[in-house]
């Protein structure tokens, strides 16, 4: 072999050492890649670790957060006194009996319970309202309406203050508001036959009251527009019911300006002062529509209208029933929803007897067929103040028009009764309620020291309720 020159010597010596360090560098680069492709999956694990620990938390501050909510539902419910429904809206939950905070709720409710009490049917008082006046100055002054006006508007309506401070000081003297079907228990028997008894498991705390509540004509008649009322029910734009109210100067508001929103908004706030979540009892006309619609059929046939109807329909060229009745319908499924329940008030606002049953039989058709169809049936009949189907004696099969409303489904009935706290009959065949008649009349009697409408004292002191723009004295 040829002995190679020094100079190729050095040059593959050269080249030796070149590719020693191209080896090392890449060496070097592998262990960097590797190096930072370790680093790199190590955040990357430490990333998903932080990730499933963060999903982890966010499940169970979601779980937490459920089951603090699912306990505030039963809280609520356990304010209304339904600890029943407490108690079974816990248990339905996944691992409620190893909780600690649901164990403690239960046994919250259960004790609770123990607690409770029997409520006398029979010792139970009404108070009724019509629509309520929301701005004085203009329903209770003789500068805006004829002096007839104005005398009805002082003596048969209550104001928004006035009521306010009614639920308020029921609420304050251990009142619950209750439904009239919380009062009875109503049975079938093979026969078909409706059999009426006391409700046993109407129960409350001690010193805890039952009360009923109810407003009339809730149809908002033409003849108290721009008078100072609310004009009609209306839905927000969460689904609850609320008023529409024009302003003295024309504008148009939507709030809580009746008894209906007012109520809600309350025990919404103070639930403990409604059993079960019961609300009042809306006892409904029907010639002029319900709830500030025009949805009788006589508005579309022209037949029978009074001026103020004309007028109206004068005013509206474009009317349309349908629509009308339609969003009478959403306000009375939203009602039914929040608790409130229908009566019948006769269609035509009418004194009933049974020496009249041709009457009696062609008004009832017209509110079954008119209202009834919209709010659905109803066993609860409300007469009209001064008007009942019989005097004080038990109601009888004798008595033709208990007779026929006894077959048309309804068992329990309502007259007026200003001069007794409260007034019951309560029957197998029919439960019979008086009302008071929250009004500036029925209150201005008591300021003034007439005995037999002295009622109220039990519920609110009249002097601090009345409302100081009434005009007095209060004339019938």
């Amino acid at each position: 072999m040829a002995k190679l020159s020094r100079t190729e010597r050095r040059k593959k010596e050269l080249r030796r050492r070149i590719l020693q360090v191209l080896l090392l560098l890449l060496f070097m680069a592998c262990v960097l890649v590797f190096a930072v492709g370790g680093v790199i999956s190590g955040r990357q694990k430490k990333a998903e670790e932080k990730k499933k620990k963060e999903a982890e938390i966010a499940a169970e501050e979601e779980d937490l957060s459920r089951k603090r909510q699912i306990i505030e539902e039963a809280d609520f419910l356990a304010e209304g006194y339904d600890y029943d429904a407490a108690i079974e809206l816990l248990e339905k939950q996944r691992g409620y009996d190893t909780d600690t905070e649901m164990i403690n709720a239960i046994a919250r409710y259960k004790a609770a319970k123990t607690n409770l009490e029997s409520k006398d049917v029979k010792d139970v008082p009404h108070l009724y309202f019509q629509p309520l006046i929301v701005d004085p100055d203009r329903a209770l002054s003789t500068n805006h309406l004829t002096e007839e006006s104005v005398a009805n508007n002082n003596a048969w309506m209550t104001t928004v203050d006035e009521f306010e401070a009614i639920i308020e000081s029921m609420y304050d003297n251990d009142y619950v508001l209750v439904s009239m079907h919380d009062l009875v228990t109503e049975t079938v028997d093979e026969n078909g036959v409706t059999h009426i008894s006391a409700n046993k498991d109407l129960k409350l705390p001690p010193g805890k009251y039952p009360y009923v509540l109810s407003v009339d004509d809730l149809s908002y008649y033409h003849q108290y527009a721009r008078m100072g009322f609310a004009d009609r029910l209306v839905l927000d734009e969460d689904g609850a019911v609320k008023c529409e109210y024009t302003g003295s100067s024309g504008e148009t508001e939507t709030g809580d300006f009746d008894v209906v929103p007012i109520l809600d908004r309350f025990l919404t706030e103070h639930p403990d002062g409604a059993y079960k979540g019961a609300r009042g009892l809306i006892c409904l006309t029907g010639y002029q529509g319900i709830f500030g619609y025009r949805t009788d059929i006589s508005y579309e046939t022209g037949e029978n209208l009074t001026d103020y109807q004309e007028s109206w329909l004068h005013a509206n060229p474009d009317f349309d029933r349908e629509e009308e009745v339609a969003r009478a319908q959403e306000i009375a499924d939203a009602l039914r929803e929040e608790g409130w329940e229908f009566a019948c008030h006769t269609w035509g606002h009418i004194s009933l007897s049974s020496d009249n049953m041709d009457t009696l039989r062609s008004d009832q058709l017209k509110w079954q067929t008119r209202v009834g169809s919209i709010v659905g049936s109803t066993d609860i009949m409300a007469f009209i103040p001064g008007n009942d189907i019989e005097d004080w004696h038990p109601y009888s099969y004798d008595n033709d028009a208990f007779a026929f409303f006894k077959d048309q489904g309804y068992n329990l009935f309502l007259c007026v009764n200003s001069s007794d706290k409260y007034w019951v009959q309560l029957q197998d065949n029919s439960y019979r309620m008086g009302r008071i008649a929250c009004n500036g009349l029925q209150m201005w009697r008591n300021l003034n020291g007439d005995t037999r409408f002295n009622v109220f004292e039990d519920y609110f002191d009249v002097e601090d309720v009345f409302d100081s723009h009434r005009p007095t004295p209060v004339h019938q």
